[in-house]
């Protein structure tokens, strides 16, 4: 399984989302990569990569989130083939391990395996937008207890599938335009949040902006 971080200034939060991840998680069991849009302050880049995250890609200009991630995924696809990756952002924080063999399990019939509940924030209530409220129903327990439903993408920390995450980002410049290109996916929860989102300050320009062409 392939972790993607990506990365645009704010380093106390990548510091603090690598941290987080190697203190649940033995990095040997996965493939490390980050994927940094043009951070004028590359202290976090730094930390990333001497904590054993590869480069996957490197912007010199800004070009936004999604269309970030389209980027690294095509030469990530390129290398590893239609890989399990878990995209995560430099703002959100591990509190548990992430569960292998029930998300590996989950994944044989969905879509994406979110890694937060009902609550994307420490108290923060997951947004109708992102589908987390509406027909849900409970997967039979076995190691882990999640709800399976339709829900649109949301950028919050899920596992994928890369061939993916490559048709939701064609042509698409916002996580509002990979919802659109995705419709309503096939969707498992975990009732009892892996991450949780902490970030209140946004990257400079605006977290989604993009002025360079794909």
């Amino acid at each position: 399984m392939i972790v993607l971080l990506q990365t645009c200034d704010r380093s106390q939060y990548t510091r603090r989302t690598v941290d987080a991840f190697l203190r649940w998680n033995g990095p040997a069991d996965f493939h490390l990569a980050v994927a940094d849009d043009a951070s004028g302050d590359t202290a976090g880049l730094q930390y990333a990569t001497a904590h054993g995250f590869r480069p996957a890609l490197l912007n010199q200009e800004r070009a936004g989130v999604t269309v970030t991630l389209g980027r690294a995924v095509r030469r990530l696809f390129s290398e590893h083939g239609d890989d399990l990756i878990l995209y995560l952002q430099n703002d959100c924080e591990f509190v548990r391990t992430l569960p292998l063999a029930p998300v590996r399990a989950a994944m044989r019939t969905h879509d994406c395996v979110r890694l937060f509940g009902r609550f994307k924030g420490y108290g923060e209530p997951t947004k109708d937008r992102n589908g987390r409220t509406g027909h849900w129903r409970t997967l039979p327990a076995a190691e882990e207890m999640m709800s399976t439903g339709r829900a649109r993408w949301s950028d919050l920390p899920s596992v994928a599938r890369l061939s993916l995450i490559l048709r939701l980002t064609e042509g698409a410049r916002s996580e509002r335009e990979m919802r659109r290109n995705g419709g309503r996916l096939r969707v498992a929860c975990l009732e009892r949040n892996v991450v949780y989102h902490f970030g209140e300050q946004r990257t400079p320009n605006g977290l989604y902006c993009g002025t360079v062409s794909r």
